[in-house]
C-alpha cells in the first residue's frame, strides 16, 4: 500500500510517494500549477508531465490507496484518477500541510508560509484556528517573494530618480528582466507579459545582493522578516498563552534567504513566547501531504 502527496505551488509542483512505513519510495517535480499565478492550461500540462514522469519511476500506481493534494483543484481529479485508478483523492490545506512538514502531524502550532505569496495560520486543536494574510499581490502577501520583488523595484525606481540611495538592485533588475530602462517595466506588468512567478523570482537576487552587502537589499529582506513576525505574533496571541509550548514552522522559498528573514521571527517569539520552537520545515510539503494521507488511511479515516 502506498500514499501520494502532491504540492502545486506558484513556481513548482512536487509529487512524493511513501510506502506503508512512511518511507519515500519515489518523487519528482515539475513546473508550477497554482492557477492564481499560472494559466489553467499550463497548470494541466505541468501536472501531466509530473504524473507521466512518476509513472516511469514508480511501477505500482494501482496500489496507491490515497492521494492528498495541496493547491490542486478538483478540476484535476479526472487526470489524477487516470494515473491512480484505485486511490481516494482529497485536498489538504497548504498551511496544515506546512505545519506537518515541520515534523508534527497534529494540528497545534503556527505555520508561516513565505513563498510566491505569504500568509500565517495557526491551530490550537483542529477546531480552534486563526489565519491572516494570503490576500494576494494587490492586497497583501507582505514578506513573500512577490512583495520582496515589489519593494526592490520601488527602491530601484527611487534610486533611478535620485530620491533614494543608490543600490545594485537597479542594474540587477535591468539585467534580470532583460530591459534597457525601468520605463519598460510598467508596460510589461500592465500587459502581463511577465508572469507573477517570474517577477517573484527576483527576490532571490535581492537575497544575493543582501549577502553581498547591499544595504538597501538588506533592509528589504529584514523588513520582510519583520512583517512575517508581526503576523505570526498576532496569530499566536489569539491561540496561545505566553508560557505555552508550540511549534512555529517556517515554510517557503523566502526562508532559504536565511537569517535576515528568520532572525526577526525568532527574536519576536523569544521575547513573547519563551517555549515556542521556531524552525524551518524538515521535509517537503508534498512528503508531509503523503504522510498525512498515510496517517488517515492507517487510522481508518480513509476507507
Amino acid at each position: 500500500m502506498y500514499t501520494v502527496g502532491i504540492d502545486g505551488g506558484g513556481t513548482k509542483t512536487e509529487l512524493v510517494v511513501v510506502d506503508n512505513a512512511g518511507q519515500v519510495v519515489a518523487q519528482t517535480r515539475g513546473g508550477g500549477m497554482n492557477a492564481c499565478f499560472i494559466p489553467k492550461e499550463q497548470c494541466h500540462r505541468n501536472l501531466s508531465q509530473v504524473l507521466l514522469e512518476i509513472n516511469h519511476l514508480f511501477h505500482h500506481m494501482d496500489e496507491v490507496s490515497c492521494v492528498y493534494t495541496v493547491m490542486v483543484g478538483h478540476e484535476f481529479d479526472e487526470l489524477l484518477s487516470q494515473y491512480f485508478p484505485h486511490a481516494h483523492l482529497s485536498g489538504v490545506g497548504e498551511y496544515l500541510c506546512a505545519l506537518a512538514a515541520g515534523g508534527d502531524l497534529e494540528p497545534r502550532g503556527i505555520a508561516v508560509i513565505a513563498g510566491t505569496g505569504s500568509g500565517v495560520f495557526g491551530w490550537n486543536g483542529l477546531e480552534n484556528h486563526v489565519g491572516v494574510g494570503g490576500w494576494g499581490m494587490t492586497l497583501g502577501d507582505e514578506g513573500g517573494a512577490t512583495d520582496i520583488a515589489v519593494q526592490a523595484f520601488k527602491a530601484a525606481v527611487r534610486a533611478n530618480d535620485g530620491r533614494g540611495p543608490m543600490t545594485e538592485l537597479l542594474p540587477e533588475l535591468l539585467k534580470y528582466f532583460n530591459i534597457q530602462s525601468l520605463w519598460a517595466m510598467p508596460t510589461a506588468l500592465s500587459h502581463q507579459t511577465i508572469m507573477r512567478h517570474e517577477f517573484a523570482g527576483f527576490s532571490a537576487v535581492v537575497s544575493r545582493l543582501a549577502d553581498a552587502g547591499d544595504e538597501v537589499a538588506q533592509r528589504i529582506m529584514r523588513e520582510a522578516g519583520e512583517s512575517l513576525a508581526s503576523d505570526a505574533l498576532y496569530v499566536a496571541g489569539r491561540l496561545f498563552q505566553p508560557d505555552d509550548a508550540f511549534p512555529v514552522v517556517l515554510s517557503g522559498g523566502v526562508f532559504q534567504s536565511g537569517h535576515r528573514v528568520i532572525d526577526p521571527i525568532q527574536k519576536a517569539f523569544a521575547g513573547a513566547y519563551l517555549k515556542a520552537d521556531v524552525h524551518q520545515v524538515v521535509m517537503p510539503p508534498a512528503q508531509a501531504a503523503a504522510l498525512m494521507a498515510l496517517r488517515d488511511v492507517q487510522r481508518g479515516d480513509i476507507k
